[in-house]
C-alpha cells in the first residue's frame, strides 16, 4: 500500500478523532487552541509511521498551519488532502558509450 499522505502535501483539519484533551495529551487550554484550528489549512511537515503488526501501519503527521500553529503527531484520518505536491521527474541520463 502506498503511503496515504506525504511530506509537503496541503491538508485541511476536518475532524477531531477524540473530544478528550487527555487523549491528545493536552491541558484544557491547549485543547481549546487545537479545536480552534478546525477547518484550517496547512502543510504536512513530517509523516510518522507506526507499525501495529508486520503489515498494518498507522500514519501520524506533523502539520504547520497557515496561521503558524503547529500540530505534532496527529492521526492523518482527521485531515482532508487538499493538494498533493507535484513531483518533477528528471529525464533518465543517457547511457555512456
Amino acid at each position: 500500500m502506498k503511503d496515504p499522505v506525504k511530506k509537503g502535501w496541503r491538508v485541511k483539519f476536518v475532524k477531531l478523532l477524540s473530544e478528550e484533551a487527555e487523549d491528545w495529551d493536552l491541558d484544557e487550554f491547549s485543547f481549546k487552541l487545537l479545536k480552534a484550528q478546525m477547518l484550517s489549512k496547512g502543510t504536512v511537515t513530517e509523516v510518522h509511521k507506526h507499525y501495529r503488526t508486520l503489515t498494518e501501519k498507522d500514519y501520524f503527521i506533523d502539520v504547520k498551519f497557515d496561521n503558524g500553529y503547529e500540530l505534532e503527531r496527529a492521526n492523518y484520518l482527521g485531515f482532508e488532502i487538499l493538494k498533493a505536491k507535484v513531483l518533477e521527474f528528471k529525464k533518465p541520463q543517457e547511457r555512456e558509450k
